[in-house]
């Protein structure tokens, strides 16, 4: 239920071409020019058209890093103004992370808090990263995400922060691009093992 939503995470813790074509044209051509025993005939391969989303683990965790960067700008606003409106987050995430992170959100309509401040990270250090040819990348990332500048205030305006909060969690994140060299979030996870933030 807490999964996703970085906030809710917090509390969680303290709560081409074809071959036959290209050898008729070929004996054609041999044909009318009376020519004898042809020489073997190469025929290239043809190249790809597509290259890969990126062109560099860099690259890609750089495009990690503005992706996450961006969906938590939007998830503060959302908290911030009572979790009204979630659906603002859609173009941040894939549609497997959307549950998760929503069911965190409700948490805040149904007890009517809302934030002030906000979250930020940093430390995001590449765990492994793929992608085909042409049109998929996935990439695992752990980065430390910082809640130490974000209170969360009930509907009387008292801070309802949790004391035992802690001000820095470690968090496994995955990213997905499809088509396009823009990340969206799949997953975001408090890290079980040792803290490395």
């Amino acid at each position: 239920m807490w999964k996703g939503c970085p906030l809710a995470e917090a509390l969680r813790y303290g709560r081409g071409m074809r071959l036959p074509a290209v050898l008729a044209v070929t004996l054609t051509m041999l044909v009318l020019t009376g020519c004898g025993t042809p020489e073997p005939v190469v025929v290239p391969e043809p190249e790809s058209s597509s290259t890969p989303l990126f062109a560099s683990d860099e690259e890609a965790l750089a495009a990690a890093e503005e992706a996450y960067g961006a969906y938590l700008a939007v998830s503060d606003q959302i908290l911030a103004e009572g979790g009204i409106n979630p659906e603002r987050a859609y173009g941040y995430m894939t549609e497997n992370m959307r549950s998760d992170s929503f069911a965190g959100i409700k948490l805040f309509v149904d007890s009517e808090w809302h934030t002030q401040g906000a979250t930020t990270f940093d430390s995001m250090t590449l765990q492994q990263f793929s992608q085909d040819e042409t049109t998929e990348a996935s990439l695992v990332a752990y980065a430390c995400l910082d809640v130490s500048g974000l209170r969360i205030i009930d509907v009387a305006g008292t801070d309802v922060t949790p004391l035992e909060r802690p001000s820095r969690l470690p968090l496994e994140l995955e990213f997905v691009a499809e088509a396009s060299s823009t990340m969206l979030i799949e997953r975001s996870d408090l890290w079980s093992g040792e803290d490395f933030c």
